[in-house]
């Protein structure tokens, strides 16, 4: 990955990284600088007048809903868990 070089790239790839608080710290942990480095490469391509402003908008339709899709995931995983451990113990279950 190379530096970004303009104004409105660096701008750009401070905003996806603020973006990237959205998701689980677990993913994060994951794929931080995958997706950053992704990102930084689509802001070097990206040049024009609205450029910016498209990249930013792109970030966060794509950020907005996959952040909500882990966070959904990560809970449903949780209560299946809760659910499987409340059966295994009824008795802890009825006295909780």
């Amino acid at each position: 990955m190379n530096a970004p070089t303009t104004l409105a790239e660096r701008a750009a790839i401070r905003f996806y990284r603020l973006l990237l608080h959205l998701y689980p710290r677990g993913f994060l942990a994951d794929w931080r600088h995958e997706l950053v480095a992704t990102f930084a490469d689509r802001a070097r391509d990206r040049r024009g007048p609205f450029g910016f402003v498209a990249l930013v908008a792109e970030a966060i339709a794509d950020v907005v809903p996959n952040a909500l899709a882990a966070h959904r995931d990560l809970l449903r995983q949780d209560l299946r868990y809760a659910w499987r451990t409340l059966g295994r113990t009824p008795g802890f279950a009825i006295t909780a």
